[in-house]
């Protein structure tokens, strides 16, 4: 948004420099973007007339102009513009003269000495582009200095947040500005004789998405260019002016910072608006040329007959303002704003309007505007004043807010005292009754920002000052996580996973579920993002196979995040991870894939190093997308917490990808929740260990789990550790067995274990899962 120094002057009675009062109102929280002058660098640039043309003899296209600047002798310019005509009157820049592309120098055209240049617009940096000369209109008057018609002025650029809707127009900005400097501002409606329209009416069939509407009838308009004053305002905020009625609209509208419109009267069939939502298949043609087809979500400006306006956002052709418009009807209206926004992101037209409009406009501005708008109307384009009619379904009540003035002491650190609170809001508009513990504040209908006590310390603090504030260095507890033992375990699960060669991924929490249990969204996003998410694997695996067609075959994921639940309306925090093709850390073979056991290990390094005991027992019920013969669920506390699987190979076969993929789900909450235990830690022993790898023949039906739970009951002195490196299927074993691969490290306290002691505990071993499970060992 912007607007020009001059034109805040006419507001606020300031003797402040443009970089002061840029510094102001940044220090009030509005960004001020630029700060930059209305005319390009440019001198020695004079109004002439061309009284003579002839071709010039070297070059068909170019003319020798004979051009009056009121001196003894016209100037013999060359030119090679498509609309020089004798009796223009032009711009014309002198020999030295400095321009916004460099310093003129005297030069040779093509053989013919030039005695200066004839401007185009984009050469004196009014335009970016320009077609031909500027042919200037008879208010200029030959020999006088081109630059003293324009105005010196400063344009300042705003980049106003979605929360302060007020500061979408000079007013709202003079309002602030005017409270930071202690000063008065001038901002007077043009009075106007009220009058009730009775040969129209307004019909609003949706009341909650436009609580108000104030229509008004002008006759015998006169449709001409703007005032010079008008055009040039409108030029400087980067408008084009268009005539005068519409450039009225866009000038108000920067003004107040509400959208306004203006309808062909004539076009309007049955003398009468309606607000309504579309028929489907309805259709309308736009002011860019675009056709919208609309639905039964679009609201719209109707007569009796058509739709003439996507409310909020643009108008149609069918009743737009042309040269022969004769009778105009003007609007100002107050529309929802989530509706709006709606409109604009589904037709994909972003306007002035439908930007002020999405933020939330002030209700009880339209009365008032109308005035304005009207008063200016009949001032630029003559016209007979029918009437007003102000449709307001709806009531309007200003927000209470009770606050306590300790709150600002809390907040900010400081002391200020009540009397000077009390001002800084009224400043702003506000209204306080005190009471008991402090005041009673009425929010102004033009603040739908302050909602909350701590919205007011935000405005009180910016009024007192932010750089008033003492600085203070801030206070933190060197037990920080002591406190928080959710992050803790939380930080040291994902470094763990990063150790592990993982990448973290993060996923919106919106999905597309046909669960019972999942939450629908009222107003999604999109038709894939219209629940919210109850696990992580759904979106984890869309994530693997993005990746795999972007030629990252080689993948290791995991994510942390919520997941929630219809049933309470209740949240988990959840960990997903999924291997595909994963290569295995180990540096004396890269060539290793990434199975379901890779991911299991990695599950149980986990568990060892958050001091948790998880146990993997077959699930009882099927797991979605998981092979079953290849799926265990995951046990913490004796409740399942999660599983750990195969996917299906046809969930991703469609994608060309034939490796294994390997997902885990666990919910994280119980972990979290743990009670932390001491740790132990053990002397790392001087004697050197001793390795024997065993291959077992076992039934399929017998877990692997099982076998180490039975090697772990055997208590075996020496035996440090014990874990399943292989596993085979296929030529030389049973249909009916799989084939195992242990191994085990053995080492004494004192010295080394000779190898007929280890013989000996490795036959104990193999002795008990023989009678206990039908074990043997594979020759």
């Amino acid at each position: 948004m912007k607007i020009t120094h001059n034109w805040l002057k006419e507001l606020i009675d300031i003797d402040l420099e443009p970089a002061k009062v840029d510094e102001v109102l940044t220090d009030l929280g509005l960004e001020v973007e630029s700060v930059t002058k209305t005319l390009a660098n440019f001198d020695k640039v004079i109004v002439g007339k061309i009284i003579n043309i002839n071709k010039h003899p070297e070059a068909d296209r170019l003319n020798i102009c004979e051009v009056d600047i009121n001196q003894e002798s016209p100037l013999s310019i060359v030119c090679g513009a498509p609309n020089v005509q004798i009796n223009a009157l032009v711009p014309v820049a002198l020999m030295g003269a400095n321009l916004p592309f460099g310093k003129l120098k005297p030069r040779k055209i093509r053989g013919i000495d030039s005695d200066g240049m004839i401007c185009a617009e984009e050469e004196l940096g009014f335009t970016d582009k320009s077609d031909g000369i500027w042919i200037l209109d008879n208010k200029y008057k030959v020999g006088t200095n081109f630059r003293d018609y324009f105005d010196n002025d400063f344009i300042y650029e705003f980049s106003i947040g979605p929360n302060r809707p007020d500061c979408f127009g000079l007013k709202g900005i003079v309002r602030d500005l005017a409270a930071k400097l202690n000063t008065d501002y001038q901002f007077t409606t043009p009075n106007l004789v009220e009058k009730k329209l009775t040969d129209f009416q307004i019909n609003i069939e949706d009341k909650e998405a436009c609580p108000r509407y104030v229509g008004s009838y002008i006759k015998n308009v006169q449709i001409k260019e703007s005032p010079e004053w008008l055009k040039q305002r409108l030029t400087h905020i980067g408008l084009r002016p268009i005539n005068n009625i519409v450039d009225i609209s866009n000038y108000l509208m920067y003004l107040w910072g509400h959208p306004m419109h203006a309808f062909d009267a004539n076009q309007i069939e049955g003398n009468q608006i309606i607000v309504r939502r579309a028929k489907n298949g309805e259709q309308l043609t736009m002011l860019d040329d675009s056709i919208k087809k609309l639905t039964e979500l679009d609201l719209v400006i109707c007569d009796s007959n058509k739709p003439t306006a996507l409310a909020g956002v643009m108008g149609g052709q069918n009743s737009e303002i042309t040269n022969s418009t004769v009778d105009v009807f003007l609007e100002v209206a107050y529309f929802e704003p989530i509706t709006i926004r709606t409109m604009s992101k589904r037709h994909k037209l972003h306007t002035d309007a439908s930007h002020r409009f999405e933020r939330g406009m002030d209700p009880l501005t339209p009365p008032e505007l109308m005035k304005h708008f009207v008063s200016m109307v009949l001032e630029l384009a003559g016209g007979t004043f029918e009437g007003t009619l102000d449709n307001n379904p709806s009531t309007f009540e200003n927000l209470e807010i009770n606050f306590n003035s300790s709150i600002i002491d809390r907040i900010l650190g400081i002391n200020i005292p009540n009397e000077k609170i009390s001002k800084y809001l009224e400043l702003l508009g506000c209204k306080l009754k005190d009471t008991e513990n402090g005041f009673l504040v009425t929010i102004p209908s033009w603040r739908p920002d302050l909602e909350r006590p701590i919205d007011i310390v935000e405005e009180v603090a910016r009024l007192y000052g932010l750089n008033e504030i003492p600085y203070e260095a801030p206070k933190i507890s060197l037990d920080l996580y002591n406190d928080k033992p959710f992050e803790t375990i939380i930080n040291k699960t994902k470094s763990f996973l990063v150790a592990e060669g993982l990448s973290e991924c993060i996923t919106y929490s919106f999905s597309s579920e046909d669960s019972e249990n999942a939450i629908s969204l009222i107003n999604p996003m999109a038709n894939d993002m219209a629940q919210l998410r109850t696990n992580l694997s759904d979106r984890i695996i869309p994530i693997i196979v993005n990746n795999f067609k972007k030629q990252n075959d080689s993948l290791g994921l995991f994510e942390i995040g919520k997941v929630f639940f219809k049933e309470n309306y209740s949240e988990e925090i959840h960990l997903s991870i999924a291997l595909y093709n994963f290569q295995d850390s180990n540096w004396r073979d890269n060539s290793t894939q990434s199975d379901f056991f890779t991911l299991k290990g990695i599950l149980e390094k986990m568990s060892s190093a958050l001091s948790i005991n998880l146990q993997l027992k077959s699930p009882k019920d099927e797991i979605k997308n998981c092979v079953k013969d290849s799926t265990m669920a995951i046990f913490y506390q004796g409740k399942q917490i999660g599983y750990l699987g195969t996917i299906n190979p046809s969930v991703i076969k469609p994608h060309k990808m034939f490796q294994t993929l390997i997902c885990l789900e666990l919910n994280l909450d119980p972990i979290l929740n743990k009670k932390d235990k001491t740790v132990q830690f053990k002397e790392l022993s001087s004697i050197s260990s001793s390795e024997k790898k065993l291959a077992l023949i076992t039934p399929k039906n017998i877990a692997a789990d099982t076998i180490l739970k039975e090697i772990k009951s055997l208590k075996v002195s020496n035996l440090e550790s014990y874990s399943i490196f292989d596993l085979y299927l296929g030529k030389g074993i049973p249909d009916d067995s799989k084939s195992l691969g242990i191994k085990f490290i053995f080492r004494g306290k004192e010295k080394s274990i000779p190898e007929e002691e280890m013989g000996q505990s490795i036959n104990k071993i193999l002795e008990r899962l023989n009678s206990k499970h039908n074990i043997t060992l594979r020759p």
